[in-house]
């Protein structure tokens, strides 16, 4: 689920910059956080749900079981996913927030240039 929506993150990235794209990108973010929540949830209540095996025999055969099919592994690769995660998440809330500056530093431009041209054709 995090793999098939980082591909996607990751293909709205590779669209052409423009204004209207750039509108789109919280909405990815929102998506991509929740996905985030839900993984991060999931490792959570599966990690809780092993802690369980207080007995020693079951939790040795927890460890042989889990070493055997490779269970750190997954773990190790989930773990770095939701980094990349995070880090995408925070780039695109980043380059959110760059356009929209960037549009309002624009209005604040072309209102003061209309400020100053019916100052000046006030003057004429």
């Amino acid at each position: 689920m995090l793999t098939r929506e980082l591909a996607v993150v990751y293909d709205s990235l590779e669209r052409k910059p423009t204004l209207l794209n750039s509108w789109r990108l919280p909405g990815e973010a929102s998506r991509l956080q929740t996905v985030l929540l839900d993984v991060t949830e999931l490792t959570e209540r599966a990690d809780n749900a092993i802690k369980f095996l207080s007995d020693m025999f079951s939790a040795r055969l927890y460890r042989l079981a889990a070493s055997k099919i490779g269970v750190p592994d997954y773990k190790s690769l989930a773990q770095q996913k939701l980094r990349t995660a995070e880090d995408l998440y925070r780039f695109l809330v980043d380059q959110f927030h760059q356009s929209r500056t960037f549009v309002l530093e624009s209005l604040v431009v072309v209102i003061l240039l209309i400020e100053l041209v019916y100052v000046f054709h006030g003057k004429m």
